[in-house]
């Protein structure tokens, strides 16, 4: 497997793989094992989408940081299930994340998970948090400071960030994108974060 994508050959062989697991055809659904196959068999796997697949558990998070550490985009949308630990644990060997989406994982993206990420990856551009209510101002600061190139941000839903960093919400992705493309959100976040020094009971 290339850096970049698979060969006509490989991408059949992982249809193959998915197709004896069982997450074709009839059934939508992933499971664990498919996971772990596509880790002992996809070392240079770079993009990979497993959103809304309802039937994974911790242990494919732990088989993805094992078997696949050039990640660098990551779909896990809508997991319910895996812990801040687990993902604590995924960006620890993961490093090379730069897509990361985790929009609905309340139990997963932590401002302890947010700091593991702010440590581990600091290629990251991209971050979906979209409802998940456990993320605070203690967590986005942590990319501020730790993910330089992080462009978008979606912190859309996220209730228990102070009214400084709700106002950024719905503008991140406008602003970061278009007008601040090289720089990233740490300075616009870091610009806000005098603002609101200055007028603290704004």
């Amino acid at each position: 497997m290339t850096a970049q994508r698979m060969t006509l050959h490989q991408k059949f062989g992982l249809i193959v793989l998915f197709n004896h697991f069982g997450c074709i055809a009839d059934k939508s659904q992933l499971e664990d094992n498919a996971v772990e196959a596509i880790s002992r068999h996809c070392h240079d796997l770079q993009d990979l989408d497993l959103r809304q697949s309802f039937n994974l558990n911790d242990f494919s998070l732990y088989a993805l940081a094992h078997g696949c550490p050039n990640l660098t985009k990551l779909n896990i949308r809508g997991y319910t299930l895996f812990s801040d630990g687990d993902l604590e644990y995924l960006t620890g060997f993961c490093r090379k994340l730069k897509i990361l989406n985790l929009c609905g994982c309340v139990q997963a993206a932590s401002d302890h998970a947010l700091q593991a990420i702010g440590h581990n990856c600091c290629q990251m551009q991209l971050l979906n948090l979209g409802w998940c209510e456990n993320v605070g101002d203690v967590g986005v600061m942590s990319l501020a400071y730790g993910c330089p190139d992080l462009r978008t941000l979606d912190l859309c839903g996220c209730v228990c960030i102070t009214a400084i960093f709700r106002n950024l919400s719905w503008t991140l992705q406008v602003k970061v994108e278009v007008m601040l493309p090289k720089e990233g959100v740490m300075l616009l976040l870091a610009h806000f974060l005098l603002i609101w020094q200055g007028n603290p009971t704004d």
